[in-house]
């Protein structure tokens, strides 16, 4: 009988983007991914702050060492700038198999505690034919 009210808010939400877990892949509104880690997955989201604190350490001093040998060790070793990029590269390389690994296994494990409970309710059911 009354048309529906809509607020801006419900006009907003309709173009914020989604968001896809990447452990149980529930597509979770971009604004409530950080509630959603926290609830679910509490020890990702532990996992996560770790991991950033280390990731901006890591940077900081990748940073330091460009700053570095910009200033310094030129001037003292040849070809440092070499010894550098590869160090940076692979530092790179470090960080993107760590986190793609933990990610892999933080979903692994929750994809087998949610397939037993899973399996356990179909045992439960009786048999139809």
């Amino acid at each position: 009988m009354f048309p529906s009210r809509s607020t801006a808010w419900d006009d907003v939400k309709l173009w914020l983007p989604k968001h896809k877990c990447i452990i149980c892949g529930v597509e979770v509104e971009f604004t409530q991914v950080g509630v959603h880690y926290q609830t679910t997955h509490p020890d990702y989201d532990q996992w996560g702050n770790h991991w950033k604190r280390l990731s901006w350490l890591l940077l900081m001093s990748d940073v330091a060492l460009v700053v570095l040998d910009a200033f310094f060790i030129r001037s003292v070793i040849p070809y440092s700038q070499d010894i550098v990029l590869a160090y940076l590269l692979g530092s790179m390389l470090v960080i993107i198999f760590t986190l793609v690994s933990k990610q892999r296994a933080f979903r692994e494990a929750w994809q087998k505690a949610h397939f037993q409970q899973f399996a356990s309710r179909l045992t439960m059911l009786p048999d139809v034919i």
